[in-house]
């Protein structure tokens, strides 16, 4: 999985501090957190194995984004955005619970299931 690679999280890491950006949007793959994937953990089997062998390579990319994150706040005094559907189970990691005290936490729905016509 190349989002894992720490070269590939590194070479980021030494832009963002470069750069220093103002407003940093922290988009993660829910994949393996997807509120679905429950299902598929508790039927047990390869499904699951794959899902939880993925959430523990996602975990790197998970714990580096909340190091990004709090480089942000705490050193940059820049904005963050960290953006996951509420239900990903990612939020629920202990990685990013001090991500979700230290901001503002807003549940914005994209989607109008009402048709115009």
């Amino acid at each position: 999985m190349t989002c894992c690679r720490k070269k590939g999280r590194d070479a980021a890491e030494v832009y963002i501090k470069e750069e220093k950006p103002d407003f940093i949007v922290g988009e993660w793959m829910c994949d393996p957190f997807c509120s679905w994937t429950h299902v598929n953990v508790a039927r047990g089997g390869q499904a699951a194995t794959n899902i939880l062998q993925a959430r523990q390579a996602h975990a790197k990319l998970i714990n580096w984004i909340a190091k990004i994150e709090r480089w942000q706040r705490t050193e940059n005094k820049g904005h963050w955005l960290g953006e996951q559907p509420e239900t990903c189970g990612s939020w629920g990691l202990r990685a990013m619970q001090e991500m979700q005290r230290e901001n503002w936490n807003t549940v914005l729905v994209m989607c109008n299931e009402k048709q115009l016509v």
